[in-house]
């Protein structure tokens, strides 16, 4: 029998986020670090706490669409325009998850410049938007090989300049507002960041069962191998497309059982990508058993 089980979704996502940027070096803490700045900022425009929630969930996870370590480090390290295919297929992926749906429009607008938006800054999801696009923008001009506060006057000296253009001039102002103080530029660089996100980050409690947590497992990654279907890299076939064995083996059979017939009995599994880009099954829950 499966219990109903409280999920912390700070442990979730900080889990997924953290195991993200361990694609490089140059990437390390990258989400984590713009999650913390866009909760700053969240704070201090005096937003609802679902808002920024909302929010601080599109942060910690708003790379999740660059799949490879390439696309990851090329997201870190350039500036993409409003159409950047991550962003797309980050937010896709958030959408097929209900507790994560809620940020799906922020993380798919989180290259898009103040300058090309029709709405108002007080519109659903704006003002959220453009504060992850401030808080991407600032971790990305910090220089990891300078001591922080050598940098951080030309950092905001560059942001102003962006002011009107690329981000609302409320959102600058915002971020003037909370980089004032020292600490904060102590706290983003912090090697100690994720238990500071992970104690006093924005999350709710999750009720589900272990049935409904691996589920939801099977929801992204089947979205993940339609998506890499057609696109090149390793661990797929000639044309760029998937190698199928390895999605058929985790996703469509587990044990022999089809994975329609798993899913009527509720017993679904746990998948993930292995190092050659195929999906490989991490957990089962047999019927009256346990993970």
């Amino acid at each position: 029998m499966l219990h109903k089980v409280a999920v912390n979704l700070g442990n979730l996502l900080l889990s997924i986020s953290d195991a993200m940027d361990l694609a490089s070096p140059r990437l390390m803490q990258h989400q984590q670090r713009v999650a913390f700045a866009s909760w700053e900022m969240s704070k201090a425009a005096k937003l609802s706490d679902q808002r920024i929630e909302r929010g601080f969930i599109a942060a910690i996870l708003h790379d999740i669409g660059a799949f490879s370590m390439e696309d990851k480090v090329a997201v870190r390290e350039t500036n993409l325009d409003d159409g950047a295919a991550h962003a797309a297929y980050g937010a896709r992926l958030l959408e097929d998850v209900s507790y994560l749906s809620d940020s799906s429009d922020i993380v798919r607008n989180h290259h898009r410049q103040w300058s090309d938006w029709h709405e108002g800054i007080d519109a659903p999801h704006v003002m959220e938007t453009q504060i992850l696009a401030l808080a991407d923008h600032l971790e990305r001009r910090i220089d990891r090989n300078r001591f922080v506060l050598h940098q951080h006057e030309e950092i905001l000296k560059g942001i102003r300049s962006l002011s009107g253009t690329v981000f609302h001039p409320d959102v600058v102002e915002l971020l003037m507002k909370v980089s004032g103080r020292e600490e904060f530029w102590f706290d983003l660089v912090s090697p100690r960041l994720y238990s500071l996100l992970l104690t006093e980050g924005p999350y709710r409690k999750i009720e589900t069962d272990l049935a409904g947590i691996c589920w939801q497992q099977i929801e992204l990654s089947g979205f993940v191998a339609n998506e890499l279907s057609d696109l090149p890299g390793p661990g797929r076939g000639s044309g760029g497309h998937l190698l199928s064995a390895g999605v058929e083996r985790s996703v469509g059979v587990v044990a022999g059982q089809p994975a329609r017939a798993m899913e009527e009995r509720k017993n679904p599994v746990g998948v993930a990508v292995n190092p050659n880009g195929n999906f490989d099954v991490v957990a089962a829950i047999p019927d009256g058993g346990d993970l």
